[in-house]
């Protein structure tokens, strides 16, 4: 919330069986992501994280849950509503498998939430750590509190506390999208991306600064405005000095 929406409703979908039920759900409440999940007597407490891409589902993955903890069972702790996760990806396998390289695609999708060049300390207050071990086909998915302690310095002392929701996973079944599919959805379009304009910026005011570059000027033969005013001055001042020269006092005389 309030990025998700909820269907209570019993659906009888079948994600990798049937599509179109997905697709019309999708469109309809204007949602590319999508985390189904069901129980049956085959796959046991099962759940289907997908995206869609261009109306039709672009690719998804089922996962199996084993040992679950609910926040619930953790007293006394508990995440700020709407806050973004520190999310760790621990273990090789995450950079070898592909098929763990695409589930990491997919929960960075799920929770990184709107990119912003900044990010208050204060709003980092858990972590997602989802372990894969070498020698286990399960991964581990944890989550914990950040409580900051004082430290005597600028940076604070962390402590992780555990707080669910916990389980352990495992990949059932899967459908990536194709090469080309892939690379039609992750194409940034050159039209989305803001023009860079030179010599312009903001500043902490939010104001637009613009800087002009202009060539050498010859300011000694600059053409200046003639005043009127300037000129009848000097025609004034140059009469009154005919006017009291030796030739006309004498002409007085």
């Amino acid at each position: 919330k309030p990025h998700s929406i909820m269907l209570a409703k019993k659906n009888p979908i079948l994600p990798f069986e049937d599509e179109i039920s997905l697709e019309f759900l999708s469109e309809k409440n204007d949602a590319n992501l999508f985390f189904f999940g069901n129980s049956n007597k085959k796959r046991p407490h099962n759940i289907v994280m997908g995206r869609m891409f261009d109306g039709h589902v672009l690719d998804m993955i089922e996962l199996g849950i084993t040992n679950y903890e609910k926040i619930s069972d953790f007293k006394g702790v508990g995440k700020r509503t709407g806050g973004r996760p520190l999310m760790l990806f621990e273990g090789q396998k995450w950079e070898n498998d592909e098929n763990l390289k695409k589930l990491r695609n997919i929960f960075i999708d799920f929770f990184r939430g709107e990119a912003s060049p900044k990010v208050s300390l204060e709003s980092l207050d858990h972590a997602m750590v989802l372990t894969a071990p070498e020698n286990s086909g399960e991964i581990h998915f944890r989550n914990y509190l950040i409580a900051y302690k004082e430290s005597g310095s600028n940076v604070p002392d962390i402590e992780l506390i555990p707080m669910g929701p916990n389980a352990d996973l495992s990949i059932r079944r899967k459908r990536f999208a194709s090469s080309e599919l892939w690379r039609e959805a992750t194409a940034r379009s050159f039209q989305l991306e803001p023009k860079k304009v030179k010599n312009k910026k903001v500043n902490e005011m939010m104001e637009r600064v613009g800087r002009i570059h202009i060539g050498k000027q010859d300011v000694y033969g600059i053409k200046v405005r003639k005043v009127k005013a300037l000129r009848n001055s000097g025609k004034k001042k140059g009469e009154s000095e005919e006017m009291n020269s030796p030739a006309n006092e004498a002409a007085k005389s």
